[in-house]
């Protein structure tokens, strides 16, 4: 599975190398609100740790400090009662849950979405999203008090068995009931499944991502993006000559969108035409987004980024390099100026023991502009998360943060809660 090799077989190498115990914790419970949480800002970070058999989660203030490092984990879900532990193919929602609670995707051979309540680490419920075959879902995104939409990239190659088994689609999910209700189709492209991948909300509309990729994946057309409004697409936007975009980002003031598109990979995450690989900027104070510039960042970083950035600012983007596994360059953590289109190198990943690279050890940035001054990096490389302060100036780099040294699981991706 090509989604597999994107988020996993990159980072396999490093993880022989990192001091991992064999036995985790048990929980370290659930953590307090802050008193002065407003509704639409994280109350902290859910950082995600995995040495891709076993899972590690841990909750933590805005500036990375762990609050509760081992609020969840695969050992203490096999013995708490829930149906489906924790496997090593976790996931974290692009945005952060308006409900507030903690919610994890658990993808490729399991198929089931997980939500808990942070403040006393207890499982709510679990909602498999399988339907029979491999759906592995990519993206969830909370509509209203009580609905959800989750992105299937999945295919079904006989659908008609099950409800809702068709995949490559996005569902519709009762929160409350834990219990899907729709399934909407996606638009085909030149014949491929669509691929819906990361999501973000916008108004009332919900962006989706569709991935264009053939089920032997040898073929991959150029990304689209979706509107979902009311339970159906209500626009589509081809990203003309794009390919392997992912998770959109919204700015600060809700008026652009970036979306970063890394190409078409090979096996080992070589990207096959840069000229396929971008970061794009919309205006989305309409709908559907309109272009305002692109940026081609291998130019400056001799990799191009990888299928995800964030907003720092309302003119800076965070993201990292898409770089190849045992290639010749190092991953890179950087900084985009959009107003300049430069890029800055925050931060260069080491090399493994036979001089190579390591492939992709960054994860995911998360930083929350007008909510805390802060950008955080997950970095399976050393073991820690990085932090920067975002200042007028550019980011100012940080002590990094060890969030759980006694298990020692390396933190692969940061979401928030």
């Amino acid at each position: 599975m090509v989604i597999i090799r994107r988020s996993i077989a990159s980072t396999l190498a490093l993880v022989a190398g990192c001091n991992v115990s064999a036995t985790a914790p048990s929980s370290t419970g659930g953590v307090t609100a802050s008193a002065d949480a407003g509704a639409t800002c994280d109350e902290g970070e859910v950082v995600l740790l995995t040495d891709y058999t076993s899972t590690q989660i841990a909750l933590t203030a805005p500036d990375g400090t762990p609050l509760s490092p081992s609020f969840l984990s695969t050992a203490t879900t096999k013995t708490s009662g829930v149906a489906y532990a924790l496997s090593g193919d976790v996931a974290l929602p692009t945005m952060r849950p308006p409900s507030g609670r903690v919610v994890l995707l658990d993808r490729y051979g399991t198929n089931v979405v997980t939500w808990a309540d942070p403040s006393t680490a207890k499982v709510l419920g679990q909602l498999p999203v399988g339907a029979g075959f491999e759906s592995n879902p990519q993206d969830y995104v909370e509509t209203d008090a009580t609905h959800a939409l989750i992105s299937r990239w999945g295919v079904n190659d006989q659908p008609g068995a099950k409800p809702f088994d068709h995949g490559s689609d996005v569902l519709v999910v009762d929160t409350k009931a834990l219990a899907i209700t729709a399934s909407i189709a996606m638009p085909a492209t030149d014949g491929l499944p669509p691929r819906p991948a990361g999501m973000i909300r916008i108004g009332t509309s919900t962006v989706v991502v569709l991935q264009n990729e053939s089920e032997d994946f040898k073929t991959e057309g150029d990304s689209v993006v979706v509107g979902v409004v009311n339970g159906a697409v209500a626009w589509k936007m081809t990203v003309a000559g794009l390919k392997g975009c992912n998770r959109p980002a919204i700015s600060p003031s809700g008026k652009q969108m970036a979306l970063s598109c890394e190409g078409q990979l090979d096996a080992n995450g070589n990207v096959e035409k840069l000229a396929e690989s971008a970061v794009a900027l919309y205006d989305v104070t309409s709908l559907p987004p309109k272009l305002v510039k692109q940026f081609a960042i291998s130019d400056q970083l001799t990799n191009p980024a990888q299928d995800r950035v964030s907003f720092a600012s309302e003119t800076l983007l965070v993201g990292k390099t898409q770089t190849s596994l045992g290639g010749t360059s190092n991953n890179q953590a950087f900084a985009l100026d959009t107003t300049t289109g430069k890029a800055t190198v925050l931060l260069t990943a080491h090399l493994d023991a036979t001089g190579k690279g390591k492939g992709i050890v960054y994860g995911d940035f998360v930083c929350s502009p007008g909510c805390s001054d802060f950008c955080i990096l997950a970095d399976s490389d050393v073991g820690k998360l990085q932090r920067w302060s975002v200042k007028s100036s550019g980011l100012e780099p940080l002590t990094a943060i060890d969030v759980d040294p006694q298990v020692g699981l390396p933190p692969v991706a940061v979401g928030a809660y």
